[in-house]
């Protein structure tokens, strides 16, 4: 299944391929998270703002998720 992410030219999310769609500060956002081999990843979309955070870690003691987050509350106030 797909998901349409927002009116605002996002597309759609494809949640088979572990796409997630939430809101964050009211707005809609788009994650996908993963790890291979030690290393751990994180790419968020807030369309409504065009704006992307992409977490690239070297550690798999990085959460980037949080990292993810404490970037997104600076960036949208």
């Amino acid at each position: 299944d797909t998901l349409a992410a927002s009116s605002r030219g996002a597309g759609t999310v494809d949640v088979a391929r572990g796409w997630e769609s939430d809101r964050f500060q009211g707005l809609t956002r788009l994650s996908l998270f993963g790890s291979a081999r030690g290393k751990r990843n994180g790419f968020v979309r807030i369309p409504e703002r065009r704006l992307a955070v992409i977490i690239l870690g070297n550690s798999d003691q990085l959460d980037a998720r949080s990292a993810a987050e404490r970037i997104l509350e600076r960036l949208t106030p």
